[in-house]
């Protein structure tokens, strides 16, 4: 070795098989310049090198054969270790129920190593960008084992199997600072049906529907007939998505039970304040419903019968971990007695009769693995409620003998049908292609016999009858296409396009036995929905959408899009930009917040003529008089969860609604009663019997949930105002939405006895809500006329509001395991205490005191129920 000095900081250096940090070490004398390095760093190596040239020339060959560097740090050179860029592999697979084979849907998926983590799509998928071969994967998903699965990054995709846990009743969270994906969303409430199960509502069913208007937000009827209402909206501003398809009536019974059947609902999501941009068509909330796919590996049976329902079901494999079918049902069970019971009570009244209810549904689903990228779901949905009444009468008088027959009923249902082919386009891509059909239909028949006999003269009879009929009905057909696509270990894009056919075909018909329509003589035999064939609408409605999931930090996450949406009718086409944005921020472990915005506009417009929810609803589409509707809303809250048994939730919203549509005063879609003449009503008219308005909503939502040993408790609290303001309504002055509820309270509880017996309590309170009264009724002779005119005047739109609404629901259940079998029994008391709620009032004239006075109507009172289930 030779050092030698040079001027202007110049060295030579002569090293032959010197140790490395030797030489460094005479080079910073040399130069008198600080050489910082590690001797971990250098290790045993050793250079030979004969060079002149400054410190760094030198430093730069000493280093060049051992991948190092340096830095200059102020004048002192310090040598490191560059950092090798990690190859990153993705893994991609599936998430499975290890006894059915059935996919998972948002289960949480962390790579341990790395603290990198992601969440399955709605079919069970996950793709995750992991730096190594090997990967450790922890799953969690509510009511199954959490636990830890090595892979290899083989470059197939995996199926991770999880079983089931009879004994957790959450999701285990893991407070690993590594696991910085996991974050509390507050953009919805993730319902699974252990959560409905564990609110048992009226004749002891677990219903969705019942279990919804429990939650933040939410607002109903009395005993929640007339549907859903969410932050101020109609229950037409609720997207129910039954497998990503509309459902038109989303209810059985006038709002009292929802159209899903609980034995194949495999969990449901209801956002209210944040809407991803893959979502469309409405206004105030998304309910996105997942079906069960049914067992690939075994075949099983589920029944039950209650004092609403029957249920079954049965699924299994066709062919064992290839392709599945599930078969699901339910029927009313009541209809079995109700016809007698109605028969008997019309006898008491001195007339003959019956009135009749029913409600069914059935869904089939088959399934079919073609591939390990490739699978194949086909599934249909049917569902259809019934209402029946006839009335028989005579009176007789000295001069007349009249027999007349009164013969009212309704139908509506839904029908879904889907076929739908998932496929991995590659490591990080996931393709849905999904061709749909949807239909709603409704017919509303009023018929009237009649036969008056002179006794003065018994060769002068009068005979004859006046039908009246209402029938709507909407058809969709439609395509879209959705990708998920992994960016890397941050990023999750998606994009899709859709198109639907809308078809609407409105009817109301009206007309005697003297009636002639469009040159025929009609009878009551003679009417055929023929004569309508050309009286419909159609419409096209379009979307385009692009969405970015990001963790742009450790603590923040955004979810944003855009959606591009067309509407065309006839001539006029609307286009309009939906973005979306929402931001959540992870204050700690324990805390986060979050804020959101969104614009959402919706083409279809409902119209009810029935104040209490009767479902002669009208669905109608935008046109160029009438445009769609439009909302924004922003809305921040947070969750803070301070014990692992307890969590905290808070939001408050604002939303603005724009060009609602409803009737005009006095108008409807039904022909009103009275003489009749003879005429049809069809889509060309109903544009001008409405108006549009606006619509504001604000409020703040409140929510505690505890679990504590064998306690389970919520309380939700919620205070708002929702007004609508129309031109030609109310003399143009703001009024209450009808489903205004200044404040909403919902406790529930729970108390696991042990394995076995589980009690449970739920207690509903809510303000009164908005009703408009008459505040007089008189008789006015008129002119010449045979019977009295009653004339009304009414008071100010929603001006008056019944009393509070309040309930307790209790129930206990037990359940045991045999073998081959688990059972499980429940009884409930719904409307513990009795409590007479009101569902609407009306004036009535006392025909002995001779005045009008108001008569208030209540329908459930305390009703005991008991329910049996049985599992194979």
């Amino acid at each position: 070795m030779h050092v030698q000095a040079q001027d202007n900081d110049v060295w030579h250096v002569n090293f032959v098989d010197e140790d490395l940090s030797n030489a460094l070490t005479k080079l910073s004398l040399l130069s008198e310049t600080n050489i910082i390095f590690s001797p971990d760093q250098i290790g045993d190596r050793t250079v030979t090198l004969s060079f002149t040239g400054s410190t760094a020339e030198i430093l730069l060959r000493l280093l060049s054969e051992t991948g190092m560097g340096f830095k200059d740090r102020n004048g002192q050179f310090v040598l490191y270790v560059p950092r090798r860029k990690e190859a990153r592999y993705f893994i991609r697979g599936y998430v499975e129920d290890d006894e059915t084979g059935e996919r998972l849907t948002s289960a949480h998926v962390l790579e341990t190593g790395s603290g990198i983590g992601t969440s399955t799509n709605e079919f069970g998928y996950f793709s995750l960008k992991v730096p190594g071969k090997t990967a450790h994967l922890r799953v969690s998903y509510l009511g199954f084992i959490t636990d830890t699965t090595e892979v290899s990054i083989a470059g197939d995709v995996i199926n991770i199997r999880m079983q089931k846990s009879l004994t957790l009743k959450e999701v285990v969270i893991y407070s690993d600072k590594k696991d910085r994906y996991h974050v509390v969303s507050l953009d919805g409430e993730k319902i699974r049906p252990d959560g409905i199960e564990s609110a048992a509502g009226l004749g002891g069913e677990f219903d969705l529907h019942q279990y919804t208007v429990q939650l933040p937000g939410v607002t109903t009827g009395t005993d929640g007939i007339g549907g859903i209402n969410i932050r101020g909206g109609n229950n037409d501003q609720n997207l129910v998505l039954m497998d990503g398809v509309p459902i038109y009536n989303p209810t059985h019974a006038i709002g009292v039970l929802s159209v899903f059947n609980p034995y194949i609902i495999n969990d449901a999501q209801l956002s209210t304040g944040s809407f991803p941009a893959r979502y469309a068509g409405r206004l105030s909330s998304v309910m996105d419903v997942h079906t069960k796919e049914g067992s690939y590996r075994k075949w099983g049976f589920t029944g039950g019968i209650g004092t609403l329902s029957a249920n079954a079901l049965i699924e299994g494999p066709i062919v064992k971990d290839k392709v599945t079918l599930l078969i699901a049902g339910r029927i009313f069970v009541p209809q079995s007695f109700l016809r007698k019971l109605s028969v008997n009570d019309k006898e008491k009244n001195g007339v003959k009769g019956f009135t009749n209810y029913t409600f069914n549904d059935v869904n089939v689903k088959l399934n079919a693995v073609l591939s390990s990228r490739d699978r194949i779901y086909l599934s249909y949905y049917r569902g259809k409620d019934t209402y029946k009444d006839v009335t028989e009468q005579k009176t007789f008088t000295d001069e007349v003998r009249l027999f007349e027959t009164f013969d009212k009923s309704l139908e509506w249902g839904n029908s879904v049908g889907i076929l739908r082919w998932n496929h991995e386009l590659g490591a990080r891509t996931f393709s849905n292609l999904t061709l749909t059909t949807s239909q709603f239909s409704l017919q509303s028949l009023d018929v009237i016999d009649f036969k008056a006999t002179v006794l003065t003269d018994p060769r002068y009879t009068i005979e004859g009858f006046v039908h009246r009929e209402f029938k709507s009905r909407i058809e969709d057909l439609a395509i879209k296409w959705d990708v998920d696509h992994m960016i890397g270990a941050r990023t999750k894009l998606r994009f899709g396009i859709s198109m639907t056919r809308h078809y609407f075909k409105p009817k109301s018909i009206a007309f005697d036995d003297q009636a002639e329509i469009e040159g025929f003589v009609v009878d009551e035999g003679t009417i055929d929905d023929a004569l309508f064939a050309g009286l419909f609408v159609k419409a096209g409605e379009y979307g385009l959408y692009i969405e970015d999931d990001m963790q742009i930090t450790s603590k923040l996450r955004a979810n944003g899009g855009l959606r591009i949406s067309a509407f065309s009718n006839g001539s006029k086409t609307y286009f309009n930009p939906e973005p979306r944005l929402k931001l959540t921020y992870s204050v700690s472990d324990k805390l986060s917040v979050e804020v959101a915005a969104s614009r959402m506009v919706q083409y279809i417009h409902l119209l009810t003529s029935s104040g209490i929810g009767l479902p002669t609803d009208l669905w109608v589409p935008s046109s160029e008089k009438v445009k769609p509707q439009t909302a924004g809303q922003i809305s921040t809250g947070a969750v803070w969860s301070p014990e692992s048994h307890l969590s905290l939730g808070w939001q408050i919203y604002y939303k603005r609604m724009h060009h609602l549509t409803q009737y005009k005063e006095g108008a409807s879609f039904l022909l009103k009663e009275g003489a009749v003449e003879a005429g049809i009503i069809d889509a060309a008219d109903w544009e001008n019997k409405v108006v549009q308005g606006e619509g504001v909503a604000y409020g703040s939502e409140w929510q505690a949930k505890v679990h504590y040993s064998k306690w389970d408790a919520s309380v939700n609290y919620t205070l708002s105002k929702s007004e609508r303001k129309f031109d030609k309504l109310n003399f143009g002055n703001p009024f209450p939405f009808k489903f205004d509820r200044r404040h909403n309270v919902s406790a529930t509880g729970s108390y696991h006895f042990n394995q076995i017996i589980t009690a449970t309590a739920n207690w509903t309170y809510g303000s009164g809500s908005p009703i408009t009264l008459a505040e007089s009724k008189f008789l006015y002779p008129g002119s010449g006329a045979f019977l009295p005119l009653a004339i009304l005047e009414i008071g100010e739109r929603n001006g008056y509001r019944l009393p509070a609404y309040h309930r307790l629901d209790l129930g206990i259940s037990a359940t045991w395991h045999r073998p081959k079998a688990q059972h499980t029994l429940n009884f409930s008391l719904y409307n513990a205490y009795g409590r007479r709620n009101l569902l609407y009032v009306t004036l009535t004239r006392d025909s002995e005191a001779q005045v009008f006075e108001n008569r208030q109507f209540s329908v459930l009172p305390f009703i005991p129920s008991l329910s049996y289930q049985i599992r194979l």
